[in-house]
């Protein structure tokens, strides 16, 4: 799951995990310490990957992605978020080494990949499709100025 919702990205971490919805791969947009943070002490994901948002047009230029059916070349165009999961190069690290990391290079235009390694030691529960609608609407609406959130229920 990739989450970009420009400054909100730690807000959707709460309700999913809230929720107990842990996806096998996760990445969040990393402009707050209060997201790395979020991520880190998750001690249900154990690997970790940094992608710096305004190198991914160029590291990821032609770059093969996995898709359903066998995988694809791909282009990222400028201000694109670039891979995800599997398909970013490198090893995946521990949450020792990207907060390391983190500290030498700083926050910023970063995602933050994470990796859930099942070791079955958790049940996941999800949450009721409408319970989890209701949510995203109450946050929707706390977060967003008036004239935005007018626009957007003229759009829906």
């Amino acid at each position: 799951m990739k989450i970009d919702i420009e400054g909100y990205d730690q807000e959707v971490l709460k309700e999913l995990w809230s929720c107990k919805i842990y996806p096998e791969y996760i990445s969040a947009e990393i402009h707050t310490q209060d997201v790395v943070d979020m991520q880190l002490k998750n001690r249900l994901y154990r690997g970790f990957k940094v992608v710096v948002g305004r190198d991914a047009e160029s590291q990821y230029r032609n770059a093969q992605i996995a898709t359903t059916n066998e995988g694809e070349t791909y282009s990222f165009p400028r201000h694109a978020a670039g891979l995800f999961g599997e398909d970013i190069d490198g090893q995946w690290f521990d949450r020792r080494s990207v907060h390391r990391h983190l500290t030498k290079t700083g926050i910023g235009w970063k995602d933050l990949h994470a990796w859930r390694l099942d070791d079955g030691k958790y049940v996941e529960v999800h949450c009721e499709l409408s319970e989890w609608r209701r949510l995203t609407k109450h946050h929707i609406e706390r977060i967003l100025p008036g004239p935005i959130l007018k626009f957007l229920r003229r759009l829906l």
